[in-house]
């Protein structure tokens, strides 16, 4: 059964009818790697079946999301900005626009050996993807990790082998480019090795300051006797809400 066969029995919210209309919009539009489309089906299948939470929900009690949920945001599509970085951090840089790899931005031509940094979209099918992806952020008891994982088509994998210590930062930047109400679900995956040692930084930039729904969801799995520094740095405008689950495994 698909998600859209159970909806008229599961879906009788007016937020949940446009989110999963913009699913059912964004999947026709863009479609999902094969590597992640059964991902992305379990997840709006689960999404459809909890909806968004609500003051029962013992996690969301003293948080109501109803006036988040119903702004008309437009998901996050391509664009086309420049990302500023924290000036003089000394790091390696990725940039996301929009949600997707901005490769031409990223300044990772130095990375050390044993340590890769891709587009989510460019190795959905490798190993670690498949076995961790999903794997530590629950999206069958969170449904805004459901939404996130039910649009998820790019990100970035870091990953970093036994016994590896980075001598700089890695950077993450999400930049937001929209002229109009947004909806950006960023999906990290980190894969630090037995022993290894990184330090990572995420932050997001605005180039036009809209009214923004954030829904971030990073997964991090640490191998025995590695260390991971992860630092989400959350600078925001007026109008931007946020969501973020960070779900650690060693």
């Amino acid at each position: 059964m698909t998600a859209k066969e159970s909806m008229p029995k599961l879906m009788d919210k007016r937020a949940e009818d446009r989110f999963l209309a913009a699913y059912e919009r964004y999947q026709s539009l863009n479609g999902t790697t094969d590597a992640l489309s059964n991902l992305s089906r379990k997840a709006i299948e689960r999404f459809v079946q909890t909806g968004f939470p609500g003051r029962k929900n013992e996690s969301w009690k003293y948080t109501n999301v109803t006036p988040v949920i119903n702004r008309p945001y437009q998901v996050a599509g391509t664009g086309q900005a420049t990302a500023k970085g924290i000036e003089p951090l000394d790091a390696y840089v990725v940039v996301l626009v929009n949600g997707c790899f901005a490769p031409e931005q990223s300044t990772l031509d130095e990375l050390p050996l044993g340590v890769s940094i891709e587009s989510l979209s460019a190795v959905a099918e490798h190993d670690i993807v498949q076995t961790h992806l999903g794997s530590y952020a629950d999206y069958a008891q969170e449904p805004f990790t459901a939404l996130n994982t039910a649009f998820v088509k790019d990100g970035v994998v870091v990953t970093v082998a036994p016994e590896v210590t980075l001598d700089r930062p890695v950077h993450i930047i999400d930049v937001v480019a929209n002229d109009q109400p947004t909806l950006l679900q960023p999906r990290t995956l980190i894969h630090v090795a037995d022993g290894a040692s990184v330090q990572i930084l995420h932050s997001t930039e605005f180039a036009d300051p809209v009214s923004l729904l954030i829904n971030a969801v990073t997964e991090i799995r640490v191998g025995s006797g590695a260390n991971v520094d992860y630092l989400d740095l959350q600078v925001g405008i007026s109008q931007m809400s946020r969501v973020t689950n960070l779900s650690v495994y060693q």
